[in-house]
């Protein structure tokens, strides 16, 4: 694949955004420039297409339970970014929490 990128419990698959537990997609390609931008900050100013569908991004990630979140990147700034939000009972390999 020419492209590979996974963000907690979402993938870039054949040009779009695949929640694995689902199988549900998400075409739109602020969907793709949010997950091949991580962890970096994506800017999309208020009253324009690219902030709809980033709304409508967001609005998805929610509906399908993604692990997967839009966030602000802090202020009053047009710039967002994806942040995973994990379970409490789910542990990474080699963090600091680990003993």
């Amino acid at each position: 694949m020419l492209l590979e990128r996974q963000v907690g419990d979402v993938r870039l698959e054949r040009g779009s955004v695949v929640h694995l537990p689902s199988g549900t997609r998400f075409r739109h390609e602020i969907g793709v420039r949010m997950l091949l931008a991580y962890p970096s900050d994506l800017c999309f100013k208020r009253r324009t297409t690219g902030y709809t569908a980033l709304y409508r991004f967001r609005k998805w990630l929610s509906r399908v339970g993604a692990l997967v979140r839009v966030q602000p990147a802090g202020g009053a700034t047009s710039f967002y970014r994806l942040g995973c939000q994990l379970p409490s009972d789910l542990r990474i390999e080699g963090s600091a929490d680990e003993p």
